[in-house]
């Protein structure tokens, strides 16, 4: 869903942009071979859909003769096919998972990252992947955070009865653990979460709190109902902020995240969110606020209002982007 709010974003700006979709290239059929093939092509890049996919692409760069092509996600997109389009136009592309983790594999990102080399503009989810890159020698990349759903994540009137709640996946980095924590010190604590968190080390001592994931309208109404909004940062993914990062205040509610300096940066400490430290730190943060609802109240409105100065939607993002084709066109 945010791929085509990118896409929504450049058309609420007024620019005229055409979506070719790699879904469209996978087989619709149910037949067990047929999804063991879509797997494949999935995981591996290769295929007759690929190829088609690919065709697509240069096809429709040669008619619509585009500003220029965003490939978003376009693990599939061979280094010839940019290669051939970038004779008409200029090509951006951008990722927002860690292709240098090694998960799900190194080789899963090959054609994308033999992509940036050839690309007029790489757009990545955090600083550590510009690193990344200029050690492989490619300079011309730049972060675009991500961004909440102007659409989806927004605030309501509604009655705030989840004191504290964490909206996410699973990663066994100790969030559990740290749940736990929260659940004997007493705190009121609910995981909205999918299938993943029934892997969990600590599942079957926290799995009355755990309930199912949340999308779409649910996800915003179960926000809006929530006191006190958790982030856990991904740490496969080394990341410094998260799109629930934007997402919270966009609901007008208190973000309690894990401490990094960007975050920081974005959103000051006790003005716009707060941050902990540790297990501890959590607990403690989350008792004072609780008993004390009007420094919830203050802080959700200065996020909110924090939010929309330094700007997170998919339009803002949209705009970003537009800019940086402007800058060099």
């Amino acid at each position: 869903m945010y791929a085509p709010a990118i896409f929504s974003g450049f058309v609420n700006l007024g620019h005229e942009v055409r979506p070719i979709d790699y879904d469209s290239f996978l087989t619709k059929s149910t037949h067990a071979t047929d999804k063991i093939y879509n797997r494949i092509q999935n995981r591996y890049h290769i295929g007759l859909g690929i190829k088609a996919y690919n065709k697509a692409v240069i096809k429709e760069t040669y008619e619509f003769n585009p500003d220029f092509v965003f490939l978003y996600r376009c693990y599939g997109i061979y280094g010839s096919t940019v290669n051939v389009i970038r004779k008409v136009t200029k090509v951006f592309t951008y990722n927002n998972d860690d292709p240098f983790s090694g998960v799900p594999s190194h080789n899963y990102y090959s054609h994308y990252i033999k992509s940036t080399r050839l690309s007029d503009l790489n757009f990545v989810y955090r600083q550590k992947n510009v690193e990344d890159f200029k050690k492989l020698g490619v300079k011309n990349v730049r972060v675009l955070k991500p961004y909440y759903l102007s659409n989806q994540n927004f605030p309501i009137e509604c009655k705030k009865d989840i004191p504290v709640a964490f909206l996410g996946h699973f990663e066994n980095d100790g969030r559990d653990m740290t749940i736990k924590k929260m659940i004997d010190a007493g705190i009121n604590v609910t995981v909205f979460g999918d299938e993943a968190w029934k892997n969990a080390p600590m599942y079957e001592s926290i799995k009355s709190n755990v309930k199912g994931d949340k999308r779409g309208k649910d996800y915003n109404d179960t926000m809006n109902r929530t006191q006190i909004v958790l982030v856990f940062l991904s740490k496969i993914n080394h990341d410094t902020y998260t799109r629930r990062c934007f997402e919270i205040p966009a609901t007008k509610r208190l973000m309690l995240c894990e401490y990094t300096d960007d975050m920081n940066e974005m959103f000051p400490e006790n003005e716009a969110a707060v941050y902990f430290r540790s297990p501890q730190d959590l607990i403690e943060k989350c008792k004072y606020l609780l008993e004390n609802p009007s420094e919830i109240d203050r802080i959700s409105k200065n996020g909110f209002t924090r939010l929309n100065q330094i700007g997170g939607s998919e339009i803002d993002r949209a705009q970003e982007i537009i800019d940086a084709y402007t800058n060099i066109a």
